[in-house]
């Protein structure tokens, strides 16, 4: 499940309906689909946690494990990266 799923998730829990959901993302896909992910979730709540929480663990491990690099190139794409999400807000 991606960052993204999670943050869909979340707006749902917030007791967000599904036409919300899908005008903050429209990539989601039509309602049917978007209700079919609520519906799962609702159905495997505990198992879809569980997932989520063993995500984050993993993700924390492999940041411990490769830092972020501070060399020259990985600078400027960062940089980049920044300067992009900036012109489209």
């Amino acid at each position: 499940m991606t960052r993204r799923t999670r943050s869909r998730l979340t707006r749902f829990t917030r007791r967000e309906v599904a036409p919300v959901v899908q005008a903050a993302f429209p990539m989601a896909g039509p309602l049917v689909k978007i209700n079919g992910a609520i519906t799962f979730y609702l159905e495997n709540k505990e198992k879809v946690e569980e997932y989520l929480k063993d995500q984050e663990r993993l993700w924390e491990a492999l940041r411990k494990e490769h830092p972020k690099s501070d060399d020259p190139l990985t600078k400027r794409l960062r940089e980049a990266k920044a300067h992009a999400a900036l012109r489209r807000s």
